[in-house]
């Protein structure tokens, strides 16, 4: 059962006038989220004051293949004040490195020290939470992840030490055994021909409500496949649903996808 599902007709994106707008949707209303973190590896979680801004995961598939349009989203951020961090690179064979246990429900876990992280993403995700907790970064109000870095990088960060807005693209945070937080949206961009099982939305939304999932959505994009650059609108779009906490139809945003992607709720 697919459940609710909408295609949006027509609607031209307008490159200037709807852009401004979508941006300042944006960051005016980053702070309706509700981001939480765990001082002590997941047992535990508090409300956190989170900076309203962006952190970027950037190895894996559908953020490494779009490095020019996140570059404006950072440009974006910075001109808006709002904080935006990269961590990671999109050419190192570093972190292409899968931990042995990466797909295995409630083994694989952050170690406390970074020299016993097994792979480059696990010390990736261990750089992210120690300076997280350290205060080096302020806690994010949403993680963008794509690729390997949702299936590695964003999962273990969501079980040990920070729950808020999700951007996944690929949806591939939802191949793998994590909790959804409960308090604030997910979105995830998914891909037709792309060979993740997220191809088909109906697997993404059951395994988004297995894991505790409550708010989301869902930006699916037939014809794309997994290493499809993402089109420009639709990243401002996803980002947008992603920190508003509202529908599509809320934001005025459903006139504003092209008639090639279609968004299912969650």
């Amino acid at each position: 059962m697919i459940g609710t599902k909408c295609c949006a007709r027509g609607g031209v994106f307008r490159q200037f006038t709807g852009m401004a707008n979508c941006v300042n949707r944006l960051f005016k209303s980053s702070v309706a989220n509700q981001v939480c973190y765990s001082p002590d590896r997941g047992r535990t979680w508090c409300n956190a004051h989170h900076s309203g801004g962006i952190l970027l995961v950037v190895p894996g598939a559908g953020v490494a293949t779009s490095l020019s349009e996140f570059c404006l989203l950072r440009d974006v951020c910075k001109a808006e004040g709002s904080p935006y961090n990269e961590y990671g690179d999109a050419h190192s064979k570093n972190y292409s490195e899968y931990p042995c246990n990466w797909h295995s429900p409630g083994l694989l876990r952050l170690p406390d020290d970074q020299d016993d992280c097994d792979g480059g993403l696990m010390r990736l995700a261990w750089q992210i939470r120690q300076d997280i907790l350290t205060g080096v970064v302020a806690p994010p109000a949403l993680i963008v992840a794509g690729g390997h870095g949702g299936q590695v990088v964003l999962s273990l960060l969501l079980a040990d030490c920070w729950q808020g807005a999700i951007l996944s693209i690929n949806a591939s945070v939802l191949t793998v055994e994590c909790p959804m937080p409960k308090l604030s949206p997910f979105v995830g961009i998914s891909f037709g021909k792309d060979y993740l099982q997220t191809h088909n939305p109906a697997y993404s939304q059951q395994r988004y409500r297995r894991a505790g999932g409550r708010h989301g959505w869902l930006l699916h994009c037939p014809n794309l496949a997994h290493e499809s650059p993402l089109p420009l609108r639709l990243l401002f779009i996803a980002s947008i649903l992603a920190v508003t906490n509202r529908t599509p139809d809320q934001c005025n945003l459903t006139t504003a996808l092209d008639h090639q992607v279609c968004v299912y709720s969650m």
